[in-house]
């Protein structure tokens, strides 16, 4: 399992932005402009960790679909 100390990058990388670590939640908590709440937080360590999972919508959906069967 990688983590964050397995990536090598020297001052130059991050004043540069030449790194490509978790790259979609790294460019989305990059880009915030609010306050921090739980849900950031959350996603901050799950960066950290390198545990970050996207799914797309329509996996959700799919997942969604279950829970209302299973509910019904």
């Amino acid at each position: 399992m990688k983590t964050i100390f397995d990536i090598e990058l020297s001052q130059d990388d991050l004043d540069n932005g030449n790194y490509n670590y978790q790259p979609i939640l790294t460019k989305k908590l990059d880009s915030l402009n609010i306050d921090f709440d739980q849900d950031i937080i959350n996603n901050i360590i799950l960066w950290k960790v390198n545990r970050y999972a996207k799914i797309d919508n329509e996996a959700l959906l799919l997942i969604n679909r279950i829970i209302e069967k299973i509910m019904n």
